[in-house]
């Protein structure tokens, strides 16, 4: 869930660029992670730093695969009614119910084939609740 809101707020901060390129990007991320993640105030590293330099063209993908990894995981374990690891059903599953059409698809209208659910966060939303729930059980 934290990966996700790192995700969430670069991509917040990719469309700010593009709709105000004379904004103040590093207040709108630092902002958005103190918002997300609970932060107290903290002083911004350098956007000079090796470890900072991001390539603003990737990191939708992720938002969208979490989303996707979250809807078709939930649908295999539903069908299948097993753990995640080790579960030697959910190869063929994948075969048969995902990889069979081959990769020459539009993976939108195939999810909501295959799971019965348009593509969405809701499955997400569920993970990250029984998660926490879990967390807060400990």
């Amino acid at each position: 869930m934290v990966a996700m809101a790192w995700r969430i707020t670069y991509v917040r901060v990719e469309l700010e660029l593009y709709r105000k390129p004379d904004a103040d990007l590093e207040g709108i991320q630092y902002r958005s992670l103190r918002r997300l993640l609970a932060f107290d105030p903290f002083t911004p590293s350098s956007f000079a730093g090796s470890f900072l330099v991001r390539n603003p063209m990737y990191l939708q993908s992720y938002v969208f695969a979490s989303l996707f990894q979250k809807q078709l995981l939930e649908t295999m374990r539903s069908e299948l009614g097993a753990a995640v690891w080790p579960n030697p059903r959910f190869g063929p599953w994948l075969t048969e119910h995902w990889f069979r059409p081959s990769g020459e698809f539009d993976w939108v209208p195939h999810l909501r084939a295959v799971t019965g659910r348009p593509f969405g966060s809701a499955a997400y939303s569920r993970w990250a609740e029984r998660t926490l729930r879990t967390a807060a059980a400990r």
